[in-house]
């Protein structure tokens, strides 16, 4: 195939292709196209919409400062609390949390980028070079972001759920559980809960592979409901420490801040953030499990 130049009716290169456009790629193309106008970029998503359609919660205090004008516009409810359920105690933190609802983002990338700078049904095959095959024709680019995968994490796996309110609590949910680690087992897993409104909550289960040194045995079984509060030992106030959680939306928020404030976004450096960020995201959940193994064996000294 000719270079690019060399074509008789030669296709635009574009300085920055972003491959995916799911709830990562949508957030770095609106990075770019707000605060690096001076890069001209393409957005290339297989489906028919970009952003994604799960709901997805933040701490607020927590969004890069940069950011914050990109979910501004999605943000749907706001809670001012939250709790973190241990195995000896349950923690109120006074955090506040903005569910966001990325189908805004498709209307933010239709209004912030040309027609001829995205698309919709649009398979990616090869990325070869400046060359991008896709199912609607090939497109050119001197550098390509493929968020493809970038949301998937060795030894921990998360999955998400809505509950229609026939998820049995004990307790009337008013504000978000950000880890209830009431049923964790010897895999070592939690749940955040999210009460959307009166009928809905959005559960995800995060899954931690391995066995955890402080973990209790498989064969014990937790005798708390889901969600339970500890009654007895009552919710401990922790105002100096930050409700930290894993979260993805925050994952690829800290992505498109960093990968925005690059001179030069080359192959290279992108890859970096994408290693660096995905390290953090997978010591923050690590650093919880690591919470719930000190509560366990606290509270098995007290038996």
């Amino acid at each position: 195939m000719p270079a690019p130049s060399e074509r008789a009716d030669p296709a635009p290169i574009h300085d920055l292709a972003i491959v995916g456009g799911g709830l990562l790629g949508s957030l770095l193309a609106l990075a770019f196209a707000r605060l690096r106008p001076d890069i001209d970029l393409i957005l290339l998503e297989r489906g028919e919409s970009f952003g994604g359609n799960l709901l997805e919660p933040i701490i607020l205090d927590e969004v890069p400062t940069d950011c914050i004008g990109l979910i501004d516009s999605a943000i749907v409810k706001i809670w001012q609390r939250c709790f973190v359920i241990l195995p000896d105690s349950c923690q109120y933190f006074g955090d506040s949390i903005a569910l966001v609802d990325p189908r805004q983002f498709h209307l933010d990338i239709i209004e912030s980028l040309p027609p001829e700078r995205r698309r919709t049904a649009c398979a990616v095959g090869t990325i070869a070079g400046q060359t991008i095959r896709t199912s609607r024709g090939p497109v050119f680019a001197r550098q390509t972001i493929d968020t493809r995968g970038k949301a998937r994490f060795d030894r921990l796996a998360f999955e998400r759920q809505t509950h229609y309110r026939d998820l049995k609590l004990d307790h009337k949910l008013e504000a978000p559980v950000l880890a209830d680690f009431s049923q964790s087992q010897a895999n070592w897993n939690f749940r955040q809960l999210f009460p959307v409104d009166d009928q809905r909550i959005i559960v995800v289960h995060w899954h931690r592979e391995g066995r955890f040194p402080c973990a209790r045995a498989a064969h014990e079984e937790s005798t708390s409901e889901p969600g339970r509060f500890d009654h007895e030992i009552g919710p401990q106030r922790c105002p100096d420490h930050l409700a930290s959680f894993p979260c993805m939306l925050l994952y690829a928020l800290r992505v498109a801040s960093s990968a925005s404030s690059l001179a030069s976004p080359n192959g290279a450096a992108i890859e970096a953030v994408f290693s660096r960020e995905r390290r953090w995201l997978a010591q923050r959940a690590e650093a919880l499990f690591e919470l719930a193994s000190m509560a366990q064996a606290r509270a098995g000294a007290t038996e």
